[in-house]
């Protein structure tokens, strides 16, 4: 529902301190977000990454050509090969690598050891283990981009020699045969000034047999990323929607609170005695929609009995204790009820010039009163006993809308900018149509329809007599 002016001004009237109370609340509340975002954010303990720490290992591998071939010379190198010729090279030498890097310093020393592993195992049992230390080295003061290199040397064929030997003494040997050389590296220091205590890092290069060939794998580098972490305290980060929210309230609910307060001192909430028995009048209406009728009563049924009722709420009483509905006879701001031949009636004060109501004007007249000027009007039928003026449309001869009492000039025109210009037109119109077309309510909207058809079929029923 809209509110019009007059009821804005009233609902600020009959509530200005509790409206002046919202608003100072509503800005001390923009105070409070400003304060809290922008003054004093207050803080929070915030795990930040200070610093990193990175360990690289790798192997590198070759094998020589021991026998002169047709593809192959002797003392050719092969290197990093994924297969070599366990005749034509048996011998594999490599070299392991470690390394590391760090965002500010680091010192080191580490421990490599070496080892040839050979193993029976399948997925859950280790059946034997064979261990061959091939190296041990220690290196002191590393320092980041500095390079650790172990060297080793295994020849394939005593390797696989020793497997049969074993395979030989156990009779039998479960599970599969994994050979490997494990590189193991120890280290202690400080990295990014942090201290590091017996560190270690494994890197493991396979080495397949498969009669006259052996493959390598796992040489690839492995990098270890290790951030270091630590604890920071913060300002509090809000929602930007708090940054500018907190001083949008302030300056809207000082905007409003100075637009109250000057109205307040221009009189623009103040009414008058008339307003504010008009608005009294409007509130019992909507109060009572539900007993009153909008209509017309025929003139045969006036009667010289009227009682004057003071207030709508005194008519509706007299309507609900004699089991009748009140009529109220528009245009005329009256109100009916009749009773075994007495006329109970009310009549509405008239809206203020600062009002704008149904039927009135911007100088507070009803339509009847703009039309007809002074002239004395039924109050029952909204009409001053002198036949209405028929308008006739030169298209088809079809009775204009204002040939129905209650449809003056003013909602004739309304009807006629929607193209309602016609009884006809009118007839077909849907109730909720007109309704809002005339700003009315439906009921009186469904009695012009109503009015509309009838008249339409009276002129029929004429013609064919």
């Amino acid at each position: 529902m809209v509110l019009s002016a007059g009821q804005v001004r009233k609902l600020v009237a009959d509530y200005f301190a509790l409206i002046a109370v919202a608003i100072v609340v509503v800005g001390l509340l923009g105070g409070v977000i400003t304060y809290q975002v922008h003054v004093s954010p207050g803080e929070e303990i915030e795990t930040v990454e200070e610093s990193s720490w990175a360990t690289t290992t790798a192997f590198e591998h070759q094998a020589t050509i021991i026998e002169e071939t047709d593809v192959f010379a002797e003392g050719e190198t092969l290197v990093n090969q994924p297969t070599y010729f366990a005749q034509l090279a048996p011998v594999l030498d490599g070299t392991f690598q470690f390394s590391y890097t760090a965002t500010e310093s680091g010192e080191v020393d580490a421990e490599t050891t070496l080892t040839l592993t050979i193993q029976a195992s399948d997925d859950e049992v280790e059946y034997w283990t064979d261990e061959e230390q091939l190296e041990r080295t220690t290196d002191e003061g590393i320092e980041p981009g500095d390079d650790v290199t172990v060297p080793f040397s295994v020849n394939v064929t005593e390797m696989q020699d020793r497997v049969d030997q074993i395979e030989d003494q156990l009779g039998a040997t479960p599970g599969e045969i994994e050979t490997a050389v494990q590189a193991e590296i120890e280290y202690t220091g400080e990295k990014n000034d942090i201290p590091y205590e017996e560190e270690t890092l494994t890197h493991e290069l396979s080495i397949d047999t498969d009669g006259n060939l052996y493959s390598i794998d796992g040489a690839e580098p492995t990098e270890n990323e290790e951030p270091q972490f630590s604890e920071q305290t913060v300002p509090v980060t809000h929602h930007p929607l708090l940054s500018f929210g907190g001083p949008l309230l302030i300056l809207l609910a000082g905007g409003a609170l100075i637009t109250l307060t000057f109205g307040r001192e221009k009189n623009w909430f103040t009414f008058t005695a008339e307003e504010e028995t008009w608005y009294a009048h409007k509130t019992a209406r909507d109060e009572f929609n539900d007993w009153i009728t909008p209509g017309r009563i025929p003139q045969e049924t006036q009667t010289e009995t009227v009682i004057e009722v003071d207030s709508l709420e005194g008519i509706v009483d007299v309507a609900i204790d004699s089991t009748r509905r009140v009529i109220e006879v528009k245009d005329t701001q009256t109100y009916v009820v009749l009773v075994d031949g007495t006329k109970y009636r009310y009549t509405a004060p008239k809206p203020p010039a600062s009002v704008e109501d149904d039927g009135a004007t911007s100088n507070g007249q009803t339509e009847s009163e703009n039309l007809l000027g002074t002239a004395d009007i039924d109050p029952l039928s909204g009409s001053d006993g002198e036949p209405s003026v028929t308008h006739t449309d030169d298209t088809n001869g079809e009775s204009q809308l204002t040939d129905i009492g209650e449809i003056g000039e003013i909602y004739a025109e309304r009807l006629a900018e929607n193209d309602i210009e016609t009884l006809t037109e009118l007839s077909s119109a849907e109730i909720e149509q007109v309704a809002s077309i005339a700003d009315i309510d439906e009921n009186r909207a469904e009695e012009w329809i109503t009015q509309a058809s009838k008249k339409l079929e009276a002129a029929t029923t004429q013609k064919q007599d």
